[in-house]
Order: structure tokens, then sequence, then C-alpha cells
């Protein structure tokens, strides 16, 4: 009687089939991060798109930072994507920094101290537009990276200071100025993390206005500013110590709701905690 054994594998042939499929599983891996890597691309490309979509209409200001061109010496232009002609000029492109941004791709704009630009940044506005005016309404929009919090001034309106965003001692502030520059109101906000994207809105309307941190309604204020008027912008041109970095500053010729702040919010989310992540 003949007893046949079946064949087994040898040790060989197995750590073959293990190389084998450790490989193909790498590639998997691979292949999959790379699909997060483009479905964040594709989600910020996205956010862009609809803001412009939805609210382009409004715009009067869009810098994202992502495409400088090299201007005289030391300077970059940061072309306005809202068309309304606001370009921005940079005048150490030094400060243009990739390594604080979304994937390692674009720009954001680096303020250490005061920021890079020619201050004030005397905008473009629609005929009859004034930011700030009691007949007018309008919303700021900006992404903020603080790596200190101490006497930081991130940016105001008007040269006498009527509307000023800052933060001081670690504590951010919204204080309203009269003509005189005497201070009128300060608002204190809601402490937030340092060396992490935020996203920071302001929406103003007859008097009323609604601060918006990360999607979320953080404070309101009500006054009548008239006057609250004025073309001039301000980047970081007040107090000098400490450092941030911001994106995506958008200011609308409309005070835009909730609704719209959260969405603004939500669908930039991916492209600024992408960059913390990595």
């Amino acid at each position: 009687m003949h007893v046949r054994y079946k064949k087994a594998f040898t040790l060989v042939e197995v750590f073959v089939v293990m190389s084998i499929i450790t490989f193909l599983f790498s590639i998997i891996i691979v292949s999959l991060k790379s699909a997060r890597t483009a479905a964040v691309l594709a989600s910020a490309k996205i956010f862009e798109a609809t803001n412009n979509r939805a609210f382009g209409g409004t715009a009067i200001v869009n810098w994202d930072f992502n495409n400088p061109v090299n201007g005289s010496g030391n300077t970059a232009t940061i072309a306005d994507m809202s068309a309304s002609g606001n370009d921005l000029i940079v005048t150490d492109k030094s400060q243009l920094d990739s390594s604080n941004t979304f994937n390692g791709s674009g720009y954001s704009l680096k303020c250490a101290g005061t920021c890079p630009v020619t201050n004030p940044i005397v905008l473009k506005l629609p005929t009859g537009f004034r930011m700030g005016n009691t007949v007018n309404a309008m919303t700021i929009s900006a992404w903020c990276n603080m790596s200190s919090t101490v006497n930081q001034d991130i940016f105001y309106i008007n040269s006498n200071s009527n509307f000023r965003f800052l933060a001081y001692s670690g504590q951010l502030y919204l204080n309203f100025f009269d003509a005189l520059s005497t201070l009128q109101s300060k608002v204190i906000l809601p402490n937030f993390t340092t060396a992490t994207w935020h996203h920071f809105a302001f929406s103003y309307k007859t008097g009323v206005v609604n601060v918006y941190i990360d999607g979320k309604l953080s404070a309101t204020y009500s006054a009548g500013l008239s006057n609250f008027n004025d073309s001039n912008f301000y980047l970081a041109n007040g107090l000098s110590t400490g450092s941030f970095n911001i994106d995506d500053i958008t200011i609308f010729s409309e005070s835009l709701t909730a609704e719209n702040v959260q969405k603004m919010y939500a669908e930039g989310l991916p492209k600024h905690t992408f960059a913390k992540n990595d």
C-alpha cells in the first residue's frame, strides 16, 4: 500500500509569499495616503471656488497668498482674487511662508511684529461704500495662526483705529474707537489655542458686529458706529511684539449670515488642519 504525502510549503516559499503580501500592503497604504492628500487639496479648491460662487459678487478683497508675483527688489504682489483690483504689495517676500500652510503648497503671510506690507492699504471700494458706515454692511474673514499672543495687533480699519482686532497678554480683543481715537468699547473674545489655525469672521450691519471664531458665534456688539467709515485697511501696524501667520483674507460688502460663516469654516478647515496634522 502506497501512502501519498501532500507536499507542504517550504520555509522559503512562506517567506516569499509573506514578502509579496507585505509589498502589496505597502502599495495600498501609499495609495491611500496619496488619495487623502488629493482629497484635501481638492477640498481646498472647492472651498475657494464655493466662496467665489456664493459670495464672489460682494467680495471686495480676497488675498490667498498662493501665487505671489515677484516685483522689484525684495517685493512681491499678491493678486486680489475678487477682481476688484485691490492687489497687495508685500515689501519683504521672505515673509511669505511656505512652511506654515497646508501640504507645503502656497503661502501664508508671516507678521513678526509689523506685517511686511505698505500700510495703510487703501482699498478700491464700490461707489458709495465705506467699510463700517451705518448704511453699509460688511464682513471681514481670515485664517490666523498665532505663535505668540503678547501685544499683537492683527488688523484694523481707519487711520483713527475705529475697529481694531488684537491679541494682548494671551487674550483676544475687539476694540472700537471714536474719531478722536478714544476707546469707546472693548469686547473680550474667547481664548484660543496658539500654534493652531483658527478662522475669524466679523460680520457688521447697522451698528451690530457679530464675531465668529471657528464657525461659532463668539460675541455680539451693538452700537451706532457712525464714525466707523473709511477705506484704509491696516495689517499689524500698531503693537509690535509677538508674531502670527495670516491667510485667506477676504472682505465682503455684505453681512454674512451665521450659516455662511459656518460653511466657510467647515469647507476651509481641512485645508488648514492638514498642515497641523502633517
